[in-house]
């Protein structure tokens, strides 16, 4: 059935445009809860950064206690393959 060009709407169209609107806005504020379900606030997000601060504060202090240590390590290696090769050239020469 075709409407006239100047006809207004019936109280049954702005019914149904209405219903409609009404329903889309359900459906919008209900994605929007389920996202801000997702959502923290600003307080526990700084609370969360301070720890992650802290841990990576941890992992490097200890990277850098093994990189002493691992020095350490290297520079004793050093000093005897130095001897045994010092041991190897007398032995060569004895």
């Amino acid at each position: 059935m075709s409407v006239p060009p100047g006809a207004e709407p019936t109280l049954w169209d702005l019914h149904r445009a209405v219903s409609q609107l009404r329903e889309d806005l359900r459906g919008d504020l209900a994605q929007l809860a389920a996202r801000l379900d997702h959502v923290v606030t600003e307080n526990v997000y700084r609370a969360d950064q301070r720890v992650i601060e802290q841990r990576i504060g941890q992992v490097e202090a200890g990277l850098s206690a093994c990189g002493a240590s691992t020095s350490r390590w290297s520079s004793a290696v050093r000093s005897s393959a130095g001897r045994a090769r010092r041991r190897r050239l007398r032995s060569a020469v004895w």
